[in-house]
């Protein structure tokens, strides 16, 4: 016990005295602080637009006042005059999207027919683009609507059968686990804890390297505490002070999320055990750490859906600690849930601990057993 209270206290004041770790600190802060600070606005507003009215009536007017009332885009001015300036407006990435009314659109609306509108998006960032797509495409049903609404009533309808005529069906939806369905309110808390992950298991690796042996297995012990009490204290500080700073709040108890938070250090502590010694060299070990650590992100389904993966890589993403960790983090941080409702991420940690443990077990007992039988040949 004496052996665990001196690694877990050395640790405790290496993280915070040395300079190398306290450099990682202010990194992991400032980085984290950045991340927030970029999604604060939790929408994209005012994205230049442009739009070629070649139609020039009071109904094409009336549309770009809409679109540029949108909050997401604004309409450039003065106006570009030709489909080669627009061509040449959008290449030179000075908008995202380009609107080109054609010349009969106000007469075809009024009398019926289907206008075409041709909207021209730079889809180089997919999220600008969709963003924009979704004000465009908004602004035109809106004015189309207006336009033939007042299209049908001259044809001798009644307010409410025009209004049945235009009336698109009302649909309510609920966006679970995102019910801003917004992007800064889904990529912050992933972000931000995938930093920490990163803080979290690059430590947890380097207790294993040569230059940091520990005296006693009990004392190693130690160290992996202190850091995994470190990395959780930050990361409650995250959940309290950062996220709130992106206008994300934690839904649930804050007992749920340290619960999950506390279970899935000690995860990552076995699993870069589990690493440092079942991998030959401890170089090796702490690369393929590295390695393993940085592609949590891109395989927890954060930034793409996990059964969109092939199967073996399905199946790999599962034995990262990340991905239930992730997964328990994007249902825990929106929605207010108990632990109950967490039981699948949860119970997945815990058979990743399981292997994990049995992996360290095994693999230490497999290098004592070769060196003794070294040493009796």
């Amino acid at each position: 016990m004496r052996d665990f209270s001196n690694g877990f206290f050395a640790q405790a004041k290496t993280l915070f005295t040395t300079p190398k770790h306290l450099i990682m600190l202010a990194l992991l802060i400032f980085m984290s602080v950045v991340t927030a600070e970029v999604y604060r606005g939790m929408v994209l507003r005012d994205v230049p637009v442009a739009i070629l009215d070649l139609d020039q009536s009071s109904l094409s007017r009336t549309l770009v006042r809409m679109v540029d009332a949108t909050r997401e885009v604004r309409v450039v001015h003065p106006p570009i005059s030709s489909v080669e300036e627009a061509q040449q407006w959008l290449l030179r990435g000075e908008g995202a999207a380009v609107m080109l009314i054609p010349s009969k659109f106000s007469s075809d609306l009024k009398h019926g027919r289907e206008p075409r509108i041709l909207i021209a998006i730079d889809g180089s960032n997919i999220v600008l683009a969709k963003n924009v797509n979704k004000a465009l495409a908004t602004a035109v049903a809106t004015v189309s609507a207006g336009a033939q609404l007042t299209f049908v009533r001259k044809l001798g309808l009644s307010e409410s059968q025009a209004m049945a005529a235009v009336q698109p069906i009302a649909i309510d939806i609920n966006d679970s686990f995102n019910p801003a369905n917004n992007y800064a309110v889904y990529i912050v808390p992933g972000s931000v804890f995938f930093l920490l992950h990163v803080y979290a298991m690059l430590l947890f690796a380097s207790v294993f390297l040569p230059e940091s042996a520990s005296p006693s297995r009990s004392h190693r012990v130690g160290r992996l505490g202190a850091i995994a009490v470190v990395t959780l204290l930050l990361g409650i500080a995250f959940f309290l002070i950062l996220m709130p700073i992106a206008q994300v709040s934690l839904q649930s108890n804050a007992t749920v999320a340290i619960c999950v938070l506390g279970a899935f250090l000690v995860v990552e502590a076995l699993f870069a055990a589990a690493l440092a010694k079942a991998l030959p060299g401890p170089l090796f070990a702490f690369q393929v750490t590295v390695i393993l650590t940085m592609l949590a992100l891109m395989l927890s389904g954060i930034t793409w859906p996990i059964d969109r993966f092939p199967e073996p890589l399905q199946q790999f993403s599962s034995f990262l600690p990340f991905t239930p960790f992730a997964r328990a983090l994007r249902i825990f941080v929106h929605e207010p849930v108990g632990l109950d409702q967490l039981r699948l991420p949860l119970r997945q940690l815990a058979q990743q601990a399981g292997v994990f443990a049995a992996i360290t077990l095994v693999a230490t007992l497999s290098r004592a057993f070769i060196a003794r039988f070294r040493e009796v040949a």
